[in-house]
């Protein structure tokens, strides 16, 4: 961003600070908090991605903005008075122009001729190699987590700290997770016109809980009288209601922003920890835990614990050579994941080059380096891997692909953004073993997991984001994650570039909203390449394949969800038709390729008992072996019944 700009766009600040502090001003936040951040569904129905389209629409102010205005109101004496109609209207509207000439100033566009502002050629080929350019996206950047994430995760990341919590606030960490998820519900079943406001005996009655807790949890999150967010002088500064979301009126609380609320029981504890200096690092000791544990949780919950290993360290000789986090070892794939809780300060976010840079370094590109050094030593079979306790870890070493994840604890925005522009890694290129990392919160990570639930699938993803031969550009991993299960992300060679509006992730964001909020007849997945496989035949098969730790069951796996699945579905339905009218042998075989490789796959179909059934299809197999000059073929054997009864027959030449 010019400096030019840059005082164009505190101007813009300025002056929306003078509209925010009028009086009756929060009638006016108020209407526009309604208006991007209401959503309605029909009972039984639950949320659609019809449902989210309000929250979605240019219309619709984010989050940012509308804690900007907060921010910006609460810098003055708060009039609770009613503006009246025509001052409340020329407010709203006076509001949205200013923001809208706020985001123009931050993309650099010539408002009058509206094009970009003229820039040197060098200019344009270093457009995001500074931190000041990364100003617009980082603020109006998509929300980085789903609501119930932060109050779920809250609990678990200040788990260990429940004895401060006690000992400081005088109420427990679930206790404060009980009060936010309640009040939550409250304002959610009130009509429009009560939303907004409520006192702490309503959250009590309502979730039938001790008023002394809720009054002690709500008042740790009100902004302080005295406090009128004098620092808040920029867009990008501190700003009080994003720590403090609640503004306490005699015995009345106001909530207008329910995201920003469930955020500051994820963020705000930390701050108020490393303020104890007696209590500081053990903090920060217990925040880097949080993520290597959480890494531990979800990835056990798709692979099973028997193949998740934590703290797992690798030895040459009597020294560490690689310290992993969190280690998956499936079949012969491995992930590789570090962990970093490290977070983007606020010089950051106001474009300072050196400490954005910086903060980069510490939470993304060392974790990849110290996973690629782990990856590396991982390949080498004479070194030993020994698990936390000292023991050694007798795991298959024979690694066909070993992917690295940097997991991060902070909802870092314009994370995809960044890591295409600042993050030095090995390309992955064919025939690699280590392939390109993936860099995800942990917000996405649950987000995966919980729609992609079995090894087959998670890895699947995975292998997609990083053998990818395009760039993606998108808002937040979970965008790129829609689109997979939406369309699969393995895409032909002709892309270059894939472009993905936050529009991708409505029906997602509605689904993981069902799914975690039980919202009742909600619908629990999404529409898509990945839905439509499972429901088919090709889906029976990979449901036999999708947790089976053999090598050649996760190369079948991969093929059958790549390949198009009507194609295979009508040829199995045909030969189970063929089977039921003359009893006979019946069978289709066609050729799939993995990593350039042509592999045959065989689809066997009869009545016969195990054996000669079974030697029938193996006779096929090997036929295709020597007809197609194969090195690899798989074989499934099926009944008149649709029923499997082989999954796979791997043979070799």
């Amino acid at each position: 961003m010019t400096i030019q700009n840059n005082n164009e766009v505190q101007k813009i600040f300025n002056k929306l600070a003078e509209v925010c502090t009028r009086p009756g001003y929060m009638y006016a936040l108020a209407y526009l908090q309604a208006r991007s951040c209401f959503l309605s569904y029909k009972k039984n129905t639950g949320l659609t991605e019809e449902s989210l389209a309000p929250v979605f629409s240019e219309d619709a102010l984010e989050n940012t903005e509308i804690s900007t205005l907060f921010g910006l109101t609460v810098k003055g004496e708060i009039d609770f008075s009613f503006p009246g109609d025509a001052n409340l209207q020329e407010m709203i509207q006076t509001t949205i122009e200013l923001l809208r000439k706020m985001h123009l100033s931050l993309l650099m566009i010539d408002e009058d001729e509206q094009r970009l502002l003229s820039i040197s050629a060098d200019q344009k080929s270093k457009l995001f190699s500074n931190a000041e350019h990364f100003m617009e996206p980082v603020f109006y950047r998509m929300d980085p987590a789903y609501s119930f994430q932060f109050t779920e995760f809250a609990e678990k990341m200040y788990a260990k700290d429940n004895e401060w919590f006690l000992k400081n606030k005088g109420y427990s960490v679930s206790d404060m997770r009980n009060v936010f998820e309640r009040t939550r519900d409250f304002q959610n079943d009130q009509p429009p016109c009560k939303k907004f406001e409520f006192t702490a005996k309503d959250i009590a009655d309502y979730a039938c809980l001790d008023l002394s807790i809720v009054e002690k949890a709500l008042d740790s999150f009100c902004i302080p009288k005295d406090n009128k967010n004098e620092r808040f002088t920029s867009l990008e500064d501190f700003n009080i209601v994003n720590a403090s979301p609640l503004i306490k009126n005699e015995d009345r609380y106001i909530l207008l922003q329910q995201y920003r609320f469930c955020e500051a029981s994820y963020e705000s504890p930390f701050y108020w920890m490393i303020g104890d200096s007696d209590y500081k690092e053990q903090a920060k000791k217990n925040r880097g835990a949080f993520v290597e544990d959480f890494a531990k949780e979800k990835l056990t919950s798709v692979f099973g614990k028997e193949n998740v290993f934590s703290n797992a360290n690798i030895y040459r000789g009597k020294d560490i050579v690689g310290e992993i986090d969190a280690l998956v070892v499936f079949a012969d794939r491995a992930i590789v994941v570090q962990a970093k809780a490290k977070k983007l300060r606020i010089e950051s976010r106001k474009g300072n080059d050196q400490c954005f840079k910086e903060d980069f370094k510490k939470a993304v590109q060392d974790a990849y380096d110290q996973g690629l050094k782990c990856a590396q030593a991982l390949e080498r079979e004479s070194y030993k891997l020994k698990d936390s306790n000292d023991g050694e870890l007798n795991v298959n070493r024979k690694f066909k692909e070993i992917y690295i994840c940097c997991l991060l604890a902070e909802a870092y925005p314009a994370l995809i953004l960044q890591v295409s522009e600042f993050l030095k890694y090995e390309k992955y290129k064919e025939g690699d073993k280590i392939l390109s990392p993936l860099v995800l919160t942990v917000f996405a990570l649950d987000t995966i997991t919980e729609m992609l639930s079995t090894p087959l699938y998670f890895l699947s993803y995975l292998e997609g984001r990083a053998k990818a031969k395009f760039e993606i550009d998108a808002d937040d991993e979970t965008v790129v994650l829609a689109h997979h299960l939406k369309r699969n992300l393995f895409i032909g060679e002709d892309c270059e570039v894939l472009l993905l509006d936050k529009n991708c992730a409505r029906e997602l964001e509605a689904v993981m909203m069902n799914r975690r909020l039980k919202i009742p007849g909600g619908k629990d997945y999404v529409e898509g390449d990945i839905e439509a496989r499972r429901k088919s035949f090709v889906g029976k098969i990979i449901s036999f394949l999708e947790s089976d730790a053999k090598p050649e069951a996760i190369d079948l796996g991969r093929c059958l969800l790549l390949y198009n699945a009507e194609d295979i579905n009508k040829n199995i339905l045909r030969i189970i038709e063929a089977t039921k009218k003359d009893k006979g042998i019946h069978d289709f075989s066609m050729k799939l390729k993995i990593d350039d490789k042509d592999i045959g796959l065989v689809v066997h179909c009869n009545d016969f008992d195990d054996l000669t059934a079974f030697n029938c299809l193996r006779y096929f197999c090997e036929k295709r072996l020597a007809d197609w000059k194969l090195k690899e073929c798989h074989g499934i054997l099926i009944d008149s019944m649709g029923d499997i009864r082989v999954c796979f027959a791997c043979l070799r030449s």
